[in-house]
């Protein structure tokens, strides 16, 4: 029997991945569990069937909101969103290749599918947004050659595989690590086992393939894979297969994983406003558009402690009384909660730590504006240059592969970045505020805002107005000089930027 065993940071950070996964995939059937959708008190209250002699069983009326409110609770994947902006200024520019003409075919399709090398790194820089490691294996498809020329002549070439870093459970470091990085890397996946027919149900199995160098021989590390099988009934490890990697003339002496490994993922700073974006904007929904959540007491019209839920629960309680509605929460203060949700994503996104709230009538400074747009790009620039050297770790180990032992090619994306490419993120956060426009007080917060950007003379007096709704164009200056505010708000900016 072959035990098989976790690394004590894979345990300690296993479950943290996963929802840092869901969140990125944002499956409705995965984020309405209670760990991702959080419950009301009111749905905590029975969540189990009740069985009344003249209706049947039903669900009680916590577990009936609770149902209700899963199906109406939509996500917002502001985890893709921010992802997808890192990857447009990164992946901006096209990248500089030079010296890469002995391995361009190989370079079209690096995984067999016809993926491009840089489209196959845009999915290698998700697993380090998600999780803060990255790992791609270099292998070939095993064609029995034993020269290079023969190689050549069957089609052999190195290919790339990227390991999820979920399904990487166990490795060691080398201490040095002049060729490689590992002494062993162990992944555990689940394969799908070959059936006898069509009519066959598919089932899979668990297997775990072992990254790891053999010194048995000597001075000189032999590099091996060796690939376990689960026994489904004793769920006993045993071993399947196990093969020899060469580069066609000579095994293997290091282990061809490329890894980037930081010390902190993106999404680690994401998972918490994002997660509480979700249930506010589920609880805000629940309360202002159905009435959810709404207790209705109605006294001494009932023989039992009887409960009918239609959007909201009513209480029949045989006593002499009235009735009373016990409303959740104030909707001015969750339509609040909703916009300043938005921007914690944003600042934990995007750096934005000093970004004024929605509801301020103060604004940042020049200073403060410039300083969080610099520190952002610096931390893209940090971004593209570790990117570079994980690429360039990449094409080396494609080149041992092919035998190019003089190969001295690289690949470089420039790190260039703008003060427009901050600005855009501006926008975008913009675009995803544009669904709480319909709240009442976007509109007046916004022209607020606008007021306090431009310091005019008579700041107080049209803050009034916009506080009383004077809409007039005769008493309102902002009705009545819409297009000249706007332009005057884009000459500030592009002041502050110049």
């Amino acid at each position: 029997m072959t035990e098989l065993r976790n690394h004590p940071k894979y345990d300690n950070n296993i479950q943290d991945w996963q929802d840092y996964l869901i969140l990125y995939t944002g499956k409705h059937e995965d984020l309405i569990d209670a760990k991702y959708l959080w419950m009301h008190e009111i749905e905590k209250q029975r969540n189990e069937y009740i069985t009344s002699d003249d209706r049947g069983k039903q669900l009680d009326y916590g577990a009936r909101l609770r149902r209700i409110r899963e199906q109406r609770s939509r996500y917002i994947n502001y985890m893709k969103a921010i992802y997808k902006r890192y990857i447009g200024i990164m992946f901006k520019q096209d990248a500089e290749m030079i010296d890469l003409e002995p391995l361009e075919t190989e370079l079209k399709d690096v995984d067999g599918h016809g993926t491009r090398f840089l489209d196959f790194m845009q999915d290698a820089y998700l697993e380090r947004f998600l999780y803060a490691s990255s790992y791609v294996l270099v292998n070939s498809f095993d064609t029995g050659a034993e020269s290079l020329e023969e190689e050549e002549a069957l089609g052999q070439r190195p290919f790339l595989e990227l390991l999820p870093t979920i399904d990487v459970k166990d490795w060691q470091s080398l201490a040095r690590q002049e060729r490689g990085q590992f002494e062993f890397v162990r992944r555990e996946y689940k394969e799908l086992k070959k059936r006898e027919s069509f009519q066959s149900k598919p089932e899979f199995r668990d297997k775990s393939d072992v990254y790891w160098l053999d010194n048995s021989e000597g001075n000189n590390p032999v590099y091996k894979i060796t690939t376990y099988v689960r026994d489904d009934e004793n769920k006993e490890w045993s071993i399947d297969d196990e093969v020899v990697i060469s580069n066609g003339e000579q095994a293997f002496d290091y282990i061809p994983i490329c890894a980037w490994i930081e010390k902190e993922s993106f999404a680690s700073n994401l998972k918490d406003p994002i997660l509480e974006n979700f249930n506010i904007r589920s609880y805000a929904n629940n309360v202002l558009g159905y009435h959810g959540h709404t207790k209705i007491v109605i006294t001494g019209t009932g023989d039992n402690n009887e409960v009918n839920l239609s959007e909201a629960a009513t209480l029949l309680v045989e006593a002499d009384g009235s009735v009373t509605q016990l409303t959740p929460d104030s909707h001015d203060f969750l339509r609040h909660m909703v916009s300043q949700s938005e921007m914690n994503i944003f600042k934990a996104g995007f750096f934005m730590s000093r970004f004024m709230p929605s509801d301020s009538r103060e604004s940042s400074s020049v200073e403060s504006l410039q300083e969080q747009k610099e520190e952002f790009i610096s931390v893209i620039k940090s971004e593209i240059n570790s990117l570079n050297d994980y690429m360039n770790k990449v094409i080396k180990t494609m080149a041992d592969f092919k035998g190019l032992s003089d190969f001295q090619g690289r690949i470089a994306i420039s790190d260039d970045v703008s003060i427009q490419d901050n600005n855009e993120l501006m926008m975008l956060f913009n675009a995803f505020r544009e669904d709480v426009k319909t709240y009442d007080k976007w509109d007046k917060a916004v022209k607020k805002k606008a007021v306090n950007l431009m310091s005019l003379a008579e700041e107080d007096e049209i803050l009034k107005q916009i506080e009383n709704d004077e809409r007039a164009e005769s008493a309102n200056p902002i009705a009545r000089n819409i297009d000249n505010i706007i332009n005057d708000i884009r000459g500030q900016q592009e002041a502050q930027e110049g």
